[in-house]
């Protein structure tokens, strides 16, 4: 997901750091990181240097796990996240 707010992109050996990320984890491991990395932005929105920024990219972090929802069924949504706890 293109978004000014996270640039700049982080690319090593021609592989972004979030799919890195994402390649090194389990899909439910992932869930969990970008529901972090969701509540980390909103966490200090106001308390930082740049609110919009923070609130930027808590939208890319909640955009990007609603990509990876998608198709999905809701049944598979909650079975997976029973497995975040």
């Amino acid at each position: 997901l293109p978004n000014p707010v996270m640039e700049p992109v982080i690319v090593r050996n021609g592989i972004e750091a979030i799919k890195a990320i994402e390649a090194s984890m389990s899909r439910v491991e992932f869930m969990g990181y970008l529901k972090g990395q969701i509540f980390k932005y909103l966490w200090r929105y106001g308390y930082k240097d740049s609110p919009k920024k923070d609130l930027g990219k808590a939208k890319w972090y909640l955009d990007y796990l609603h990509e990876k929802i998608e198709g999905m069924s809701e049944k598979e949504i909650s079975n997976m996240l029973k497995n975040l706890d």
